[in-house]
């Protein structure tokens, strides 16, 4: 009964040329014939993920220094990266130390070797790594008139009068000298009978005493110590105050050192620390001074995954650590890309998490065919092939009961209005009542509502 009311009804409106399906009916409010209605999609809603742990870095720190800084990364917490100590100095001793917030360099002079002169001691400076020092103390000849020095070539003595008596002079520890120390000055028959005097002149005999001239500078008048000025003041070896030359910046490449004239004044020059360990200017690098500059070398080598960073850490150390991607998206070590894991997508195309359900094909047919298959509509008893081209309704692109026909990827053929005949849109075989086969353009036929003539009517 309500087909014929629905034909009826059709009728009325023959001249308006609308095509109909009198096959199946539509509800705009219902999901197309073949959809299935128990499959469920999110339409469009999005997949918050986790809960987020923290929105700032500092909603992650632990108050530990030592172990790194934590992160915040898409809302969850990362650990951080052990601070790696290392201030480039091969003799420091450098640890993390949490009372004192972070890297504690302490020199360490037994990482240095032992220097080979008998009066001199190696030890560390934390800017610079070993040096050598020459030290006094550790030379003594047992000659109570003389100065005892360490000078770079070893221990040497220097003799000073003003430790003798008047009319005496200080006989200094020779090969030659039977008995070292205060000695009388001797009587002369000429000068070779004299002996020298520091800070005197060549003496010169007359009527058999010995005569001496003082001089202002005397190279017998000397210190080990370069910081020390001394010259010769009525006649005797004197002594200054030592001078501080300030160590420059180790980046520098240079080093204030003392250096005493032939006078004895001593002043501060900047020496090259050519070969010698200088600290960079720039982290997670080793420097080198080449004359009075420091070369700089990176230590921190790529890595050859290209899901991989090799960073530099606030230690100056060096770490690797995967690159991070959004909630659902892992890295892809072909291209180093983040791409989305199976089931899930990019909500836009901005977006660095993958929070959106992949599409599923909610009860839509297979995209693929059954070559050797009669078409959709088409009488099974009448032997007509389509000659291997896709089955109607086989396109996943057109809806349920339609078909690309032609191959162009348009749809084209509805199943009780159309069907495919040798790669066309034909009208069935048999119209229903009421209706007539008429051409739609593009080689697509169709049943038209109404009794009068088509435009160009082409019948099957």
């Amino acid at each position: 009964m309500r087909r014929l009311l629905l034909l009826l009804f059709a009728a009325a409106l023959g001249g308006c040329g609308l095509l109909i399906d009198p096959i199946q009916g539509t509800d705009a409010g219902n999901p197309p014939v073949g959809m299935d209605a128990q499959v469920g999609v999110d339409a469009g809603a999005t997949d918050a993920g986790p809960a987020p742990q923290c929105a700032e870095d500092d909603e992650c720190d632990d108050g530990v220094v030592c172990n790194g800084s934590e992160t915040c990364d898409f809302g969850r917490c990362r650990a951080g990266t052990p601070i790696v100590c290392d201030d480039g100095v091969g003799c420091t001793e450098d640890t993390c130390d949490e009372a004192a917030g972070g890297c504690v360099s302490t020199p360490r002079d037994a990482r240095c070797a032992e220097p080979a002169l008998e009066c001199a001691e190696s030890f560390c400076d934390a800017a610079l790594g070993c040096q050598r020092r020459l030290r006094d103390d550790l030379c003594d000849d047992g000659v109570e008139c003389t100065i005892d020095r360490c000078a770079p070539g070893g221990c040497e003595s220097l003799s000073d009068d003003a430790f003798c008596d008047p009319g005496e002079y200080c006989e200094p520890p020779a090969a030659d000298a039977a008995a070292p120390g205060c000695r009388p000055i001797p009587e002369c028959e000429t000068a070779s009978d004299c002996p020298h005097r520091v800070c005197n002149a060549p003496p010169s005999c007359v009527e058999g005493a010995c005569v001496y001239t003082e001089i202002a500078n005397d190279p017998g008048c000397y210190s080990s110590d370069e910081c020390v000025p001394i010259g010769c003041d009525s006649g005797r070896c004197v002594a200054g105050l030592p001078v501080s030359c300030a160590t420059s910046d180790a980046a520098s490449c240079t080093r204030e050192v003392c250096s005493r004239s032939e006078a004895g004044l001593v002043s501060c020059v900047s020496v090259a620390r050519d070969g010698e360990s200088c600290v960079p200017s720039m982290p997670c690098h080793s420097g080198v001074c080449a004359g009075t500059t420091c070369v700089e070398t990176a230590l921190c080598i790529a890595s050859s995954d290209p899901c991989e960073s090799t960073l530099c850490d606030v230690s100056g150390g060096c770490t690797t650590v995967r690159n991070t991607c959004g909630t659902n998206s892992s890295c892809d070590s072909a291209d180093g890309a983040c791409a989305c894991d199976p089931g899930w997508v990019r909500c836009s195309a901005s977006d660095l998490d993958c929070s959106c359900p992949a599409p599923v094909d909610a009860g839509r047919p297979d995209a693929g065919f059954d070559a050797g298959r009669r078409d959709a509509g088409l009488d099974a008893g009448a032997g007509v092939s389509d000659g291997g081209r896709p089955d109607g309704g086989t396109t996943t692109s057109c809806l349920m009961g339609e078909a690309d026909c032609d191959g162009d990827g348009r749809c084209e053929c509805v199943l009780g209005r159309s069907r495919c005949l040798a790669g066309a849109c034909i009208c069935p075989m048999t119209c229903p009542m009421s209706t007539r086969c008429c051409p739609l353009g593009g080689g697509v036929q169709a049943c038209v509502l109404g009794s009068g003539p088509c435009t160009a009517p082409s019948m099957p």
